[in-house]
């Protein structure tokens, strides 16, 4: 008898605390930081781009195109004073942006996968 596929991949994250659950945990970081940034953009400009990395206090934001990222690099100077105000972004030091375009269907399967982050028991 087989077991439910969220059962089983739940077990699986949770089995040994390995590189799975390091990804899981990334992500839903991840999450938490372009729910942060977004709060501190125009909802227009929200919608076009997302964190991709924070490491070593410079954080990393993806936009769709240069007309964005010209749009957040104008706005880096507000968004670190902004942001160093919210838990996960402390120790903040730069903010640095790139063109990266976000597909549709990759947004839509990479948001499926967080917010369904409970059947990975989280």
């Amino acid at each position: 008898m087989l077991l439910p596929p969220e059962k089983t991949i739940a077990s699986l994250i949770k089995k040994g605390g390995g590189t799975l659950q390091q990804l899981v945990d990334q992500a839903l970081h991840l999450k938490a930081l372009n729910e942060g940034l977004r709060q501190h953009l125009d909802s227009e400009i929200a919608k076009q781009c997302k964190v991709i990395n924070l490491e070593q206090g410079c954080l990393t934001i993806a936009a769709t195109n240069g007309n964005y990222a010209t749009l957040l690099r104008y706005q880096t100077g507000e968004l670190l004073s902004a942001l160093r105000k919210i838990k996960g972004f402390h120790g903040l030091a730069s903010i640095k942006v790139q063109v990266a375009p976000i597909s549709k269907a990759h947004a839509r399967r990479s948001t499926n996968f967080i917010s369904n982050s409970s059947y990975l028991g989280q």
